[in-house]
């Protein structure tokens, strides 16, 4: 996984380029991050239509094969409580499986909702979604391919063709990821030592197009308007392991976000033993039962649970809205 790569070698072709320079012939691949929220956005839609067409479909064949099973008499109804506590046993004909309807909400509230078949209905939704998704993914790889042809050149023209595709957001990032053709060259890349660092990698990209490689004490020699990159290179987590809505997410910003939550955490605790005290005294029967008429009486076992429970209670509703203010 390759962190902090210019904007200007933020395409497929120039990050290949960069670590095939270096290690010949052993790079088998290498890919930006592109920013497809709104793809991943119809996906995550489509998924939980097909879901739920799934249970309902397999609902509707249950009670088919219910039905059929028990107007074949292979099944009989006529035994339990349940049975006799739904009034059955006054003798009513089995019914056959309506086909399963679903509502639809004209408007904001639950009135004015129209029944619909639940099967077709859904069927059609799944297919719709696969043509946004089709169409979605078309503009991104449309605009992808117009980037890749441009040698990395950005203009008003990208920016047009983003909006006039639908692809309104920027559609890479500074996060790629690097494959090669055996484990030497990965752990070798892991280990470059090109900066004076390891995982680091220094690379001075001046106007002509001769890339000159440079060590990393010499950044700061260099002048304010020199073009210096600096690129962190480390193992590829597990797919599993990776929040993939927060890839496209700049590790800059993750950190800036992080120190919010510092800040955050460190000025609730500092507060923290003030709102256990206010607990303390608030849940302190002895103190409180000339002001509320409801408290036991003293030594009874519901005093006792009242004293032990009441903190507790209190201290967990007010945990309670903590992890939600925190995400």
């Amino acid at each position: 996984m390759v962190e902090y790569i210019p904007e200007s070698h933020q395409r497929d072709e120039d990050l290949f380029q960069f670590f095939d320079a270096i290690f010949p012939g052993q790079v088998k691949r290498a890919e930006i991050i592109l920013n497809a929220r709104k793809l991943s956005e119809l996906i995550k839609q489509r998924q939980t239509v097909i879901e739920r067409y799934e249970s309902v479909y397999a609902k509707h064949q249950h009670a088919k094969q219910q039905y059929y099973l028990k107007k074949e008499g292979l099944l009989s109804e006529r035994f339990g409580i349940m049975f006799c506590m739904t009034c059955k046993c006054v003798g009513s004909s089995t019914k056959r499986p309506q086909d399963p309807t679903m509502s639809l909400s004209r408007h904001t509230f639950c009135c004015g909702s129209k029944k619909v078949k639940a099967l077709p209905y859904l069927l059609s939704e799944i297919k719709r979604l696969n043509r946004d998704v089709d169409k979605e993914h078309r503009s991104i790889m449309q605009v992808k391919n117009v980037a890749e042809d441009r040698e990395g050149q950005r203009d008003i023209f990208d920016y047009a063709n983003r909006i006039i595709t639908g692809t309104t957001e920027e559609l890479t990032c500074n996060t790629g990821f690097v494959e090669f053709e055996n484990l030497t060259a990965k752990q070798s890349a892991l280990q470059c030592n090109l900066t004076g660092t390891n995982g680091y990698m220094g690379k001075l990209l001046p106007s002509s197009n001769d890339e000159t490689f440079i060590d990393f004490p010499l950044k700061d020699k260099l002048s304010p308007s020199s073009n210096f990159c600096i690129t962190v290179t480390e193992s590829a987590p597990d797919p599993r392991d990776i929040l993939w809505e927060n890839s496209t997410v700049e590790r800059q910003v993750i950190k800036i976000k992080k120190m919010q939550c510092d800040f955050l955490l460190f000025t609730g605790t500092l507060f923290w033993a003030g709102v256990v005290s206010t607990i303390t005294v608030v849940s302190d029967l002895d103190q409180i039962k000339d002001s509320l008429p409801w408290v036991p009486e003293e030594n009874s076992i519901i005093y006792v649970a009242m004293e032990g429970f009441l903190p507790v209670v209190l201290l967990e509703l007010i945990m309670l809205p903590v992890p939600i203010l925190l995400r």
